[in-house]
């Protein structure tokens, strides 16, 4: 927009540090998968149990959890069934905040199909903090935000399906995971607060 970039802050909000929980899953089979977010179109949750079904073609390797509420709800129960994958979906529904730490933390990785380009989701940082790796849709300044704690890919469904695949066979779970707690290390609360100090003192 023609803005000078010496002139721009960015800040991120901090990880709350509830999250901040050590990671409890074993990486090992069946590959517990999570979303969580609300269940809307944006979010690309149309695309959870394609992806799931692809992935468990020859035989249930992959389970998937679905936290959040939302008017998809009805779709993806029906698509579970015509794709005869819903002996391996847990529809949880509404988690309150205090358990969705463990929530975290007891799944191998999160998939975020999402179709907009979201500015921050709270859903990275909190992976992050529990760490948990990350597999998304490729958008804006995504690798920035979950840097070595997950991977991107185009958004389609095959692209999920290969990068998913990508992470058991070349064993990156515990690479990633590393990668997340790492990272988490930038959206701490006093290095958050620090930035913005410093902003305020450059003004």
């Amino acid at each position: 927009f023609g803005y000078d970039r010496d002139k721009i802050s960015v800040t991120p909000h901090p990880i709350d540090d509830d999250f901040r929980v050590p990671h409890q899953s074993d990486f090992a089979k069946p590959y517990k998968l999570l979303y969580v977010g609300a269940l809307a179109k944006h979010k690309g949750v149309e695309r959870l149990l394609p992806i799931l079904a692809k992935l468990n073609q020859s035989r249930t390797d992959f389970e998937l959890t679905i936290v959040g509420t939302g008017g998809m709800e009805q779709t993806l129960r029906d698509q579970a069934e015509e794709l005869g994958v819903t002996d391996a979906v847990d529809f949880a529904g509404f988690v309150p905040n205090k358990e969705l730490p463990g929530v975290y933390a007891r799944h191998d990785l999160f998939v975020f199909p999402v179709l907009w380009e979201e500015p921050l989701a709270r859903v990275y940082l909190e992976s992050l903090a529990t760490e948990t790796p990350i597999i998304t849709t490729e958008y804006g300044s995504i690798g920035e935000i979950i840097g070595d704690g997950g991977v991107t890919v185009d958004g389609s469904v095959e692209s999920f399906v290969e990068g998913i695949q990508n992470i058991v066979e070349d064993e990156q779970f515990e690479e990633l995971s590393t990668g997340g707690k790492e990272k988490s290390d930038d959206y701490q609360l006093e290095i958050v607060v620090s930035q913005i100090e410093k902003m305020y003192e450059n003004i």
